[in-house]
């Protein structure tokens, strides 16, 4: 799955964590995956994420977050 990410932050981002989720019709979901990015302050980058499929899903959302190992840097 790929997606985009948009930084909001004043200074660059490195090692940010992104998590894909993906749903069934119903609403349970039926895949995942999880990978790191960086992204340029005000920028955006593409965000590449290797799904474990269950079955097919309808949709899909990437979940991007600071965590532990994140790096902002001027």
């Amino acid at each position: 799955m790929t997606g985009t990410v948009t930084s909001k932050h004043s200074t660059d981002v490195k090692g940010a964590y992104v998590a894909a989720v993906c749903y069934d019709a119903e609403g349970a979901i039926v895949a995942g995956g999880e990978d790191y990015f960086t992204v340029a302050s005000g920028k955006s980058a593409a965000v590449q994420v290797d799904l474990n499929w269950n079955q097919k899903p309808k949709q899909c959302e990437m979940y991007p977050s600071l965590g532990g190992a994140s790096e902002a840097t001027s």
